[in-house]
């Protein structure tokens, strides 16, 4: 399997400036987006400083620390939770931040990130809020992750339909 890898991130078409940063190690496989929320505080901060804290522990977490980190989660090997622990340090380094400093408070980031397990051939997808996972195949484009928004709810409930989401 070839795996072809590159970013390119834009501000959108509402926004005045990208507050978007990404994350790769190609030694570890890993690649991935961190989308400040523009409409929060500091979501320029919010996603550097998560992009950081990912790339950082996810390198150096110990099997140990990443099993206490996810220990709810202790059914998958120690190799699939290193992201989850890595996202939940940033989660949780953010969360402190807006406690210590009161300013801060909203500012926030999405998560969306892949590992390829090249041993077994496998990409494990992480994402949390609506920013994306999409795969590209033989000119065909496949949405591989569900965005977490309320208008996500919304139309999940069937309170609202695709169309309407597009101008709500």
């Amino acid at each position: 399997m070839m795996l072809l890898s590159g970013y390119c991130t834009d501000k959108g078409l509402i926004r005045t400036e990208n507050q978007d940063s990404y994350g790769i190690s190609e030694e570890a496989n890993l690649f991935f987006v961190c989308d400040g929320m523009g409409g929060g505080v500091a979501g320029d901060f919010a996603s550097r400083y998560a992009r950081d804290i990912i790339l950082t522990s996810y390198k150096r977490l110990s099997d140990e620390e990443v099993s206490g980190i996810t220990e709810n989660y202790n059914t998958y090997e120690p190799k699939i939770l290193r992201m989850i622990s890595a996202i939940r340090l940033a989660n949780r380094g953010l969360y402190d931040l807006q406690i210590k400093y009161p300013l801060l408070s909203g500012m926030g980031t999405t998560f969306t990130g892949v590992v390829f397990e090249k041993e077994k051939n496998l990409l494990h997808i992480y994402n949390v809020g609506d920013s994306r996972v999409y795969r590209i195949r033989n000119g065909n484009i496949k949405l591989l992750t569900v965005d977490h928004s309320k208008i996500k709810e919304l139309i999940d409930d069937g309170k609202m339909t695709e169309e309407e989401s597009k101008t709500h």
